[in-house]
């Protein structure tokens, strides 16, 4: 039996130094991986332009490959949740709220994976956008209110492609 794995705790990421080795924000350490008494504390790996590139990279492969098991397989039921996401979206931008829309956007593409019925390709989107939003509130703070119309208007159009199962716009 796989081990269970380690507890985790909200600590601010790492950031970069020139050599690329992490460093954490001012008022912060690096977590220890066990306390005085041996018991696992925290597992928290730090932000690198390594991991900020494998972010952006497994956020568009494993959405691609989603959307396309989907378009293949899904169903009018899938699509309709989907419709229904993007319109709650599209009320969230309506009222500026961005960070409730920056949620339904982890619920349209984890919604996406689950639809595929291939229970890995779910958990690894859930696990990337967990990562994304790490990424996006330390690196991106504040840059998400200014283009989230942008991405909303693609989700659309994904949605789109999707029900007319057009490969080549997914």
């Amino acid at each position: 039996a796989m081990p269970p794995a380690p507890a985790t705790r909200n600590v601010p990421p790492a950031a970069e130094t020139a050599s690329n080795k992490p460093v954490y924000p001012a008022g912060t350490r690096r977590p220890a991986a066990k306390n005085s008494s041996g018991s696992l504390v925290a597992t928290v790996a730090p932000i690198t332009r390594e991991s900020i590139l494998d972010v952006f990279t497994l956020l568009e492969g494993l959405g691609g490959m989603a959307m396309r098991v989907l378009a293949e397989r899904g169903c009018p039921g899938d699509f309709e949740a989907l419709d229904q996401i993007l319109r709650d979206m599209d009320d969230e931008l309506a009222q500026r709220r961005v960070e409730e829309w920056a949620s339904h956007n982890t619920t349209f593409h984890t919604t996406i994976a689950e639809r595929t019925g291939l229970p890995l390709l779910r958990e690894m989107t859930e696990k990337v956008h967990d990562r994304w939003h790490r990424v996006r509130r330390y690196y991106f703070r504040g840059v998400l209110a200014h283009r989230a119309d942008v991405p909303q208007t693609e989700h659309w159009q994904m949605l789109a492609a999707m029900k007319r199962r057009d490969y080549d716009r997914l």
